[in-house]
Parts: C-alpha cells; structure tokens; sequence
C-alpha cells in the first residue's frame, strides 16, 4: 500500500535536478479567444465526416473543395481565388491537401482523378487518372 512517503519531494525517490523542475513556477497559458477573428463563408461545403475539403498550408494559405469547385484563399492578404471548376468533367472534390514545403495542392475526385495545381502560377500541373 504507497505511502504519503513514497511521494514526497524529500530526498530520495526525487533527484534533485527533477525536484527543481517540479517546484519551479509553472508557464502561463494561453488565452485563446472565443470569438472567431475571422468567418469562413463556405456555403457548399459538404457536410461529410469522411471527406477533407479545407487544408491549410504552411505558406499561410487555405485550399477549400467547394462542390465542383477548388479555392485558395491566403490569409495576410485576404485574396481569394478561384483555382477550377470541375462541372466540365462532371467531377466533385473529395479531398484537398497542400504538400509540404511546396506550393502545390493536391485534390483528389470520386471519380479518382488526381489534380495538382501549382500557387504560383495558378495553373493546373497534372492530372492522373
């Protein structure tokens, strides 16, 4: 059965460098506002827990699948843009995701079709099929 003993900060159980680790003032948190800075009005993002329709990539720019559609929108200038429309090829956005230390976003179809499209140049780069 433990004792009070066994837990004390008391020589013994505790070396030093770990009782002064755990004795040291503890860092503040964070407050994390509850009111959004922004709203992201999306009025056709589908309401399905197995699809990934928004990514955020790490130059600061959100990728968001809407319907037929793929948007770009970056976040210190505010700038949205409208990256394509799959309505010619009778497609929908299933999944939208940013590769890492790139500008390139990847969106993947139900019809499995893979898009890649660049940032920079807003074009198109590939399509597999």
């Amino acid at each position: 059965m433990p004792t009070d003993e066994a837990y004390s900060m008391s020589p013994g159980p505790v070396r030093e460098e770990s009782r002064q680790i755990l004795e040291s003032p503890r860092l503040q948190l964070h407050h994390v506002s509850e009111t959004p800075y922004r709203v992201l009005h999306a009025l056709e993002l589908a309401d399905d827990f197995y699809l990934n329709l928004v990514d955020w990539s790490n130059t600061n720019v959100l990728g968001v699948g809407l319907g037929s559609s793929i948007y770009q929108w970056t976040a210190h200038t505010a700038a949205l843009s409208k990256l394509c429309d799959l309505t010619s090829i009778s497609d929908t956005v299933s999944s939208v995701s940013w590769v890492q230390k790139r500008s390139t976003l990847t969106v993947g179809t139900p019809m499995g079709r893979l898009h890649i499209y660049d940032l920079h140049t807003l074009q198109q780069q590939r399509i597999y099929q």
